[in-house]
């Protein structure tokens, strides 16, 4: 008889252990969370086209050199908002210029001849 109430204790103690643990990983696993993602003010000058290597400059600065441009895929850069001169080169040749405004949050898109 002793062993079967020592059994029982036993089996009260591991579901309550059991319940505590349930208890606390359901407290911990299903909260809800505040999560504020925020991004910096400006916007995007994307290059599309196809081919390569070029040259893409935003006003005046290379900002990469030996590019290739893949026409399901373009190259973004955040700017600031305001006006920007965007070129690309290939070797001496120019295959785009342009001069563009953009406002915050803007994406402006210049589309690049092939070559």
């Amino acid at each position: 008889m002793r062993m079967a109430t020592t059994r029982s204790g036993v089996r009260r103690s591991a579901l309550c252990i059991a319940g505590l643990l349930a208890a606390l990983a359901g407290a911990s696993c299903f909260r809800k969370l505040d999560e504020v993602i925020t991004t910096d003010a400006g916007a995007l000058i994307v290059f599309e086209g196809e081919g390569g290597p070029v040259t893409l400059l935003i006003d005046g600065a290379a900002v990469a050199e030996g590019a290739y441009l893949v026409p399901s895929d373009g190259v973004r850069y955040r700017v600031p908002k305001g006006r920007h001169e965007v070129e690309v080169r290939k070797g001496e040749r120019r295959l785009l210029w342009r001069e563009i405004y953009v406002a915050d949050g803007e994406t402006r898109v210049g589309r690049v001849p092939k070559d």
